[in-house]
């Protein structure tokens, strides 16, 4: 069941990732930063010229004991500040049977909505029961 959880969050990333990618890969530079097997950060850079690399947005990653995503922040550079500022964060809760997400977005470094969505997991050792009794 577990695994169920890590591959249903594992497939949620994927796919804001790839989200992200709505030019061309090489437009994009890519910088991932990991620690015992996980990502931690991952910066994207804006490919300008041949040579060029301008910060464009970094996501940051914690995880629990069972290496679970719990926390997802999605910040982007300001250039006049010179500095990355907050656009969202993710807080992953995780039950026996559901996984749920609280999205809160930013605007100027200040909170300006947040939205929670609960994921059911499917207990696999009931349907594991369920199929065996058939």
């Amino acid at each position: 069941m577990k695994k169920s959880v890590l591959k249903s969050v594992i497939a949620v990333i994927v796919f804001v990732f790839a989200s992200v990618n709505f030019c061309s890969a090489s437009d994009f530079a890519y910088k991932t930063e990991t620690a015992n097997g996980l990502v931690m950060t991952k910066y994207v850079y804006k490919v300008e010229g041949e040579n060029l690399l301008q910060q464009y947005r970094k996501y940051s990653f914690s995880y629990d004991a069972n290496k679970r995503v719990v926390s997802k922040t999605v910040e982007q550079w300001n250039e006049d500040t010179q500095k990355w500022e907050k656009q969202q964060t993710y807080a992953y809760t995780y039950n026996d049977n559901a996984c749920s997400i609280t999205l809160t977005t930013f605007k100027d470094n200040k909170e300006i909505s947040k939205d929670v969505c609960v994921n059911s997991i499917p207990n696999q050792q009931a349907q594991r029961n369920t199929l065996a009794a058939k």
